[in-house]
């Protein structure tokens, strides 16, 4: 008898698991089927150990794709003869489907085929163009599915989502739902418990905001849409303050055309007294930007436990970001992208660390990431700013008392045209990163 033939059935199992698992990178999704399949046809005892474990015939989504897109748009190639095996093998174990990037007639086939197994979707990413077919899924046909990715093949649909499409609300485990925000008032959608959105788009912010104050369960939310134009936007007084309770991370893209359009009216309108991190993202639209330090201080405010914030083509200048950093009394980690109005002097004096200064600005910060262009700074008070707020841990011990503000984890910086002395990279970047400091970034030569 061959040694193999000795194995515990337990132990053939784990190595079978072993092979059918495709490494991260692999650009065949059909391996992992290819190594069941050959394993199935080494003898009877394999072929019954294959068939009959479920987990073998579970790929990472379905329909079963031979080979996925690759960067220069190749189309994806799947298989149906492929995907019915694996539907019939994997038994009743929940699946991954798939349908996002292919048209109605691709996709018509396979949809149907899987619609037969709605009850073992988990998760479901489907063109708009083939969602009327979900009309064929029966009551109760999605009672394990949690998230949902609806997006568009092209730049527009050309007829709007049938708002008769229940079939969602018979969902009672979605919390995930990714979509277009021109589709919000046909769709309807179990909105009140989704934890996690993702509206995209850039279309009107008012859908948007309507379709939060739907959402009390938020976690995440994460928004494309319009600026919001003053004159439109309706007073905190008509509506009242939108509280989502347990919303801890809010990412905002922005796409700002005109002067009159503007970010503050919808922060103005959000209490979020859980919010750990903001992203807010101009879309390279910070020249119509109008920064309100009154709006985003009272948000501040109301949001008092933001440890990150992500500020990209914001542009504040740098008055508005010190009041930003005096208010941000639990930030960690702060990123400013293509802000240079307050890429300069100020920040870096702002956030030295004087012991005998009362006041510290953004006293818990340990990561900065500073990308822009044109920015015009000192690099000695860049150089003194990074060594206020370091220490080895030798140096912290030997303290008598901690210092009244962190020390630095991670600092990144990316300057543009700034380039910098042979002694700054020798004596302060290539010394702090001997000492464990992790500091990344371009940091070019000057010729003096």
């Amino acid at each position: 008898m061959c040694p193999i033939q000795t194995l515990p059935s337990e132990l053939i199992l784990d190595i079978f698991q072993l092979a059918v698992d495709p490494p991260e990178d692999s650009e065949f999704y059909i391996e992992g089927l290819r190594a069941a399949l050959v394993l199935s046809h080494v003898c009877a005892q394999w072929r019954r150990l294959a068939h009959t474990t479920p987990q073998l015939w579970t790929l990472q989504s379905f329909p079963v794709e031979i080979v996925k897109p690759n960067d220069s748009g190749d189309a994806r190639k799947i298989s149906m003869d492929a995907t019915k095996v694996c539907l019939d093998r994997s038994g009743s174990l929940p699946i991954a489907v798939d349908l996002g990037g292919l048209s109605q007639d691709a996709a018509a086939p396979f949809l149907k085929e899987l619609i037969c197994h709605s009850h073992r979707w988990r998760t479901l990413s489907l063109s708009t163009d083939s969602i009327s077919a979900l009309t064929e899924i029966p009551p109760g046909g999605l009672n394990i599915l949690e998230s949902v990715d609806l997006p568009l093949l092209g730049e527009s649909t050309a007829d709007p989502l049938p708002s008769k499409l229940t079939t969602f609300l018979g969902a009672p485990r979605l919390r995930s739902v990714e979509l277009e925000a021109q589709h919000l008032p046909f769709l309807p959608m179990p909105w009140s418990q989704l934890t996690h959105l993702t509206l995209t788009g850039h279309h009107s912010p008012q859908p948007c905001l309507d379709t939060l104050i739907l959402c009390p369960q938020l976690v995440v939310a994460e928004l494309e849409m319009m600026g919001w134009p003053h004159s439109d936007s309706p007073p905190a007084s008509d509506i009242g303050t939108v509280t989502l309770p347990h919303l801890e991370k809010l990412g905002l893209n922005l796409q700002i055309m005109t002067e009159g359009e503007h970010l503050m009216p919808l922060l103005r309108l959000l209490n979020l007294p859980a919010l750990n991190t903001l992203i807010l993202d101009l879309d390279d639209d910070a020249e119509y930007f109008s920064w309100s330090l009154l709006d985003f201080t009272q948000f501040q405010l109301r949001s008092p436990h933001i440890e990150r914030i992500d500020l990209i083509s914001c542009n504040p200048d740098s008055d508005d970001l010190e009041i930003l950093l005096l208010y941000a009394v639990g930030l960690k980690h702060l990123k400013l992208i293509d802000c240079p109005n307050c890429i300069n002097d100020s920040l870096f004096v702002g956030l030295l660390y004087d012991a005998s200064d009362p006041v510290h600005l953004a006293p818990k910060l340990e990561t900065l990431v500073v990308e822009s262009t044109d920015s015009d700074f000192d690099e000695d008070n860049l150089d003194v700013m990074i060594r206020s707020r370091w220490w080895t841990d030798d140096e912290l011990h030997d303290m008598p008392e901690p210092p009244a503000v962190a020390r630095w984890k991670r600092l990144q910086f990316g300057m543009g045209d700034q380039h910098f002395s042979s002694y700054f990279i020798e004596h302060i970047v290539e010394h702090c990163r001997a000492q464990g400091l992790n500091i990344q970034g371009y940091f070019p030569e000057r010729w003096d």
